[in-house]
């Protein structure tokens, strides 16, 4: 290496386009030996994965981390589920199944959310997926998207779930429960086949020093804090996503049918659920 950048500086090239030149050589060709690491923020929306990616790209080089859903063969094989997404999405789901097909190492990070939390924040993000447009979602008022939360779009709190049991066993093959969630780390890490795995929690996004401690674990790089980023409040419907948040509740089958599934018995205590019981239990707001 040292005679190439010798080489290249009698050629009369500048010690910094040197190093430029070097470093891509040397990215080249851990990719050609298959000794690059990849980075997948791997995860479900509205989840907190936004700030996971943003901050990974400040210490990854961009070509390395990448940001999506869905890339499983059930998704590909989907007409509907793929006509539904945008081309950059789908773009981005073909570039990682081809790494996949290469011999690099591949690092998972996914999220996990409260399933109430994540689908009333889900519909300001996505109300296409609800049946409206973000025009239709501002004309309403915030009961009448609380009636349609509690009445007609029930089947979307389960998507967590389902996301994990799905799409996530269906490109990973790895079962997400047989390793336990560590409370008192905020993480749960696992390895299968050529994945590297780290869950984290939406919840725990505020405990950033231990956050910030489990990614430089499983990156190897320094991080200096969470960048934040696509946060619900600060969109242009965050004004009614507040209210809606305030106004809703459910009843009590409800709740115990949530939080009952083995995706909320996996990644919450006992006391984080009945936590979330009652801010979402049925009272007079």
């Amino acid at each position: 290496m040292v005679a190439i950048a010798n080489t290249l500086r009698r050629k009369g090239i500048t010690k910094f386009n040197t190093t430029k030149l070097l470093y891509r050589f040397t990215h080249l060709q851990k990719c050609i030996e298959g000794q690059e690491t990849v980075y997948l923020v791997y995860t479900l929306g509205k989840v907190g994965s936004q700030t996971i990616y943003i901050t990974l790209r400040e210490k990854i080089l961009e070509s390395d981390v990448f940001h999506l859903h869905f890339v499983s063969d059930s998704w590909f094989n989907n007409p509907n589920k793929i006509l539904s997404k945008k081309p950059e999405a789908i773009k981005i789901a073909q570039k990682v199944r081809s790494i996949v097909s290469s011999n690099k190492k591949i690092k998972i990070i996914s999220l996990v959310r409260d399933p109430i939390a994540k689908t009333i924040s889900q519909i300001f993000q996505t109300p296409e997926a609800f049946g409206f447009t973000e025009i239709e979602l501002l004309k309403m008022k915030p009961k009448d998207i609380c009636h349609v939360l509690t009445h007609q779009a029930k089947s979307h709190f389960h998507h967590p779930s389902q996301w994990f049991e799905q799409e996530f066993l269906d490109f990973t093959g790895l079962d997400i429960y047989r390793t336990p969630f560590e409370y008192s780390c905020r993480k749960q890490t696992d390895k299968f086949k050529m994945f590297e795995f780290l869950i984290l929690r939406n919840e725990d996004l505020q405990f950033e020093k231990q956050i910030i401690n489990n990614l430089q674990k499983f990156i190897g790089k320094p991080i200096d804090n969470l960048i934040v980023g696509n946060k619900t409040n600060d969109k242009i419907t965050g004004g009614i996503y507040k209210k809606v948040k305030n106004q809703i509740s459910f009843n009590n089958d409800f709740l115990n049918e949530i939080y009952s599934s083995k995706y909320c018995q996996h990644f919450y205590s006992k006391i984080e659920i009945e936590d979330f019981k009652k801010r979402w239990i049925f009272k007079n707001k």
